[in-house]
């Protein structure tokens, strides 16, 4: 999962990591062109949430695969909270 975030949103990976359910906006459906991912924290070396490292929060597109990646996961996990992260650790 993480590093289809990185490679299809070109997320950072402290961005990756620090990511909520709360932080996608998934359109109305695949083809809605509004879908994105609203960055506003990166967690730096795993541990400790900040600013991203560009300072300021953006949007970034959210691909039709991504969407349906993290749609079927939403799902697998029961339809979690907002504020439940997308991703819990990091794998070595």
């Amino acid at each position: 999962m993480a590093n289809m975030l990185m490679l299809d949103a070109g997320l950072r990976e402290g961005e990756a990591f620090a990511l909520r359910w709360k932080h996608i906006c998934w359109g109305q459906d695949a083809d809605d062109t509004s879908r994105h991912l609203f960055i506003e924290k990166a967690r730096a070396r795993g541990r400790y949430e900040g600013d991203p490292k560009g300072g300021r929060e953006r949007h970034v597109a959210l691909s039709r695969r991504l969407r349906t990646l993290l749609r079927d996961r939403w799902l697998e996990l029961g339809q979690p909270g907002d504020d439940v992260r997308l991703l819990v650790r990091r794998d070595p």
